[in-house]
């Protein structure tokens, strides 16, 4: 078990082990989004993810291909993109709009 100093000194009361350090701050959301070329509603919403200083795994899908479907199976969806926020289906760009006018996007930046 490691110990250390989380901007206090050993004396204090809130030394603590480093685990707990790490176990309280939450981990970064894990942003994946199926698209295509050209695609206006992928670039629209890869832009208003990194507006929201947001990182993403892009994944490249194609109508008849093993990686459509792929995401026909995970998402449900038939059309780019495809939003999936920590394994929660979102949908396409206006189910992103939507979450982010909730504030949600702004609650993942922050974290």
């Amino acid at each position: 078990l490691f110990y250390g100093r989380v901007g206090v000194s050993r004396e204090t009361p809130n030394y603590q082990p480093i685990y707990a350090v790490f176990m309280e701050r939450k981990m970064a959301a894990q942003i994946e989004i199926y698209t295509t070329q050209p695609c206006t509603f992928c670039l629209a919403a890869k832009n208003l993810l990194k507006k929201r200083g947001l990182e993403w795994t892009e994944h490249l899908v194609f109508g008849g291909t093993p990686e459509w479907d792929a995401m026909l199976a995970r998402t449900g969806g038939k059309s780019v993109p495809q939003i999936v926020i920590d394994d929660e289906v979102i949908g396409g760009f206006p189910q992103l709009q939507a979450y982010d006018k909730e504030g949600k996007l702004s609650e993942l930046a922050e974290a």
